[in-house]
């Protein structure tokens, strides 16, 4: 009896498990950011002028 509750319970939580691509899409964290469209690409001289602006030259 027991087996079998504990059996049904564990069918359960895995029906309600969803991927975790569509669990960040849903509660939004995708997506939530903003930054250069090509930071991936001039990540560098981005970096080096947001440092420049912040510190000046030392």
């Amino acid at each position: 009896m027991i087996k079998s509750a504990i059996e049904l319970y564990y069918q359960q939580l895995q029906q309600e498990q969803k991927n975790p691509f569509s669990m960040l899409t849903q509660t939004g964290f995708i997506g939530c950011g903003e930054a250069h469209p090509d930071l991936s690409v001039n990540y560098k001289s981005i970096l080096r002028d947001g440092l420049k602006a912040k510190y000046g030259y030392r």
